[in-house]
């Protein structure tokens, strides 16, 4: 399950956070790398 970036932007606003657009941006990416990975890894021992 990945998030969209959006709706984490929005959540952070809603809860008076900073954050910075470039950081979510590449752990959105990262996490989707990896969840991918996963996906291929659990397919492959199954």
């Amino acid at each position: 399950m990945s998030i969209k970036l959006p709706l984490l932007i929005d959540a952070l606003k809603s809860l008076d956070m900073e954050f910075e657009r470039s950081v979510l941006l590449e752990r959105i990416l990262v996490e989707s790398v990896f969840s991918s990975l996963k996906q291929r890894i659990k397919i492959f021992f199954c």
